[in-house]
């Protein structure tokens, strides 16, 4: 790619879901973790998204979805809500706007939320997210307690004992 460097180029290629032609997949364990460390993304609230470069997909993990839990209840509003309205869009490439990671097919982002968030309480908001959390730990590989494997975006293999 001709002037990469130049950032209204770079926007231009990651606008077009192309973001892969100047950002390889990582392919060493020390590549996987920087790569990892250095895509939090924010819509509105906190950066809780990891940002697939190759498929412009944001992806949700679990730790992240549970740490929501020690927000302010506003804040934690804030949050579901802007899951709630990624869930179920696609980019402009086609791709899903919101994955969870690793989640087993069982879970779909459309079970995060609450269809009716706005009218749910606090306590009855937090026991719902509580319960989801719980729900996706058995099914989530990196939970598991024996070995299991599984291959995630762009064909890496997770492996976790």
């Amino acid at each position: 790619m001709l002037f990469a460097h130049e950032p209204q180029v770079r926007e231009a290629i990651n606008r077009r879901g192309e973001a892969w032609r100047i950002r390889p997949l990582p392919r060493s364990p020390e590549e996987m973790r920087r790569l990892i460390q250095t895509s939090p993304v924010a819509v509105r609230g906190e950066p809780i998204y990891c940002h697939c470069a190759v498929h412009g997909t944001r992806i949700l993990t679990l730790a992240k979805f549970a740490g929501l839990a020690r927000m302010s209840n506003p804040d934690l509003r804030l949050h579901l809500a802007e899951i709630a309205s990624l869930a179920g869009n696609r980019n402009a490439c086609g791709w899903p706007e919101l994955a969870l990671f690793m989640a087993s097919g069982e879970i779909r982002v459309t079970d995060v939320v609450p269809p009716n968030l706005e009218s749910m309480n606090e306590s009855m908001l937090r026991q719902r997210m509580e319960t989801f959390v719980a729900n996706w730990r058995p099914r989530h590989p990196l939970s598991s307690t024996t070995t299991t494997s599984k291959t995630v975006a762009g064909g890496i293999k997770c492996i976790a004992s």
